[in-house]
């Protein structure tokens, strides 16, 4: 499941979004800001009522709600920073009362994408006016970011707009589980040793969008050295932000009708490529399939070192590197047994 910033500004062209924008934003300040005191946000047949769209009293300020009183509007306009400018003067010039604007954070909301240099310039102009204490806008790619990190609003959220709940995972949220044993976390490194020249081509294809067939040990090992490969990336979250594994057929048409994502099939999709995504394939050894890439164990020596590396003591380092033989997914299962090998 994921809503993208795409999905945001597509959903401002319908007339429910105009009604359901307040009351995504009071899930989302009631998910994630645990010192909330209090909040007054007109939802779905409320939303005619005059004044601001919400007003938050904060005690505690988190990366979307300052601390303090913060008023709020709210909008789905096509031009949305004409929309904000309106907003902006309306509740400037005619704040509601017991409101004090030196005191109050104003922020402005939208479903639409704005371009970094119209919302940085439009953000920066409003604070330099210091009529309010903080001035903010929050656009698509903003609600993006603050809807990740509230996964029942995000849930709730797919449900409006029609998009799949099941049988899809971002390729972040998976590495964040599979990388946790019973001894130690794994680091992306541990994926690329003695894997240059994999890694390297990884990157050409990513860069040139084309479609990978990747073989390792296991399916898991293939999407963790992705994983490993893009996280060595500055621009990685750009990457990251694409890449989604899909469990199933039904989810995997429906993904594929959208733009710009990587997608990771782990069912067995053998279809044609018609879209414009990227599809990065794992295979297991024994698949047929023509492959493009394929991972060897690395040196155990080599392997030795980035277990070092990872500040495992040098002793137990060599144990693992020799009882996995270099394997990652035997080296998991070394980890996760809970068996204490002798010092």
């Amino acid at each position: 499941m994921i809503i993208r910033a795409v999905d945001l500004h597509n959903w401002a062209d319908k007339r429910d979004s105009e009604d359901k924008l307040p009351l995504l934003v009071d899930k989302l300040i009631e998910f994630t800001t645990p010192h909330l005191v209090d909040r007054f946000i007109p939802t779905e047949d409320r939303v005619i009522m005059h004044g601001p769209d919400a007003i938050v009293i904060n005690d505690e300020k988190t990366e979307h709600v300052p601390k303090g009183v913060s008023l709020w509007e709210m909008g789905t306009n096509q031009k949305p920073i004409q929309k904000a400018n309106r907003d902006y003067k309306k509740r400037t010039e005619n704040p509601p009362r017991r409101i004090i604007k030196k005191e109050t954070t104003y922020i402005q909301v939208t479903l639409r994408h704005c371009s970094y240099e119209a919302l940085t310039e439009w953000h920066d102009e409003k604070n330099q006016e210091n009529e309010w204490k903080q001035v903010r806008l929050y656009d698509a790619h903003k609600l993006e970011k603050w809807i990740r990190s509230a996964p029942p609003v995000e849930k709730w959220l797919a449900n409006e707009l029609n998009i799949p709940i099941n049988g899809v995972i971002r390729l972040e949220d998976w590495w964040r589980k599979w990388c946790f044993t019973d001894t130690f976390e794994l680091e992306p490194r541990l994926l690329l040793v003695d894997r240059e020249k994999q890694s390297e081509k990884v990157l050409k294809y990513l860069k040139e969008n084309k479609d990978i067939n990747i073989k390792g040990s296991s399916i898991e090992e293939s999407i963790a050295f992705l994983y490993s490969v893009i996280n060595q990336l500055k621009e990685k979250n750009n990457f990251l932000d694409r890449c989604l594994i899909i469990e199933d057929k039904e989810t995997m048409e429906y993904y594929l009708n959208r733009e710009n994502l990587i997608l990771i099939p782990i069912f067995d999709y053998k279809e044609p490529n018609y879209s414009e995504n990227m599809i990065f394939k794992p295979l297991l050894p024994s698949d047929p399939s023509k492959t493009i890439i394929e991972l060897e164990d690395p040196f155990k020596i080599s392997f030795k070192k980035s277990l070092e590396n990872m500040d495992v003591p040098t002793n137990l380092a060599m144990q693992y590197a020799q009882d996995s033989m270099g394997n990652i997914n035997i080296l998991k299962r070394l980890l996760s047994s809970n068996i204490k090998i002798p010092e």
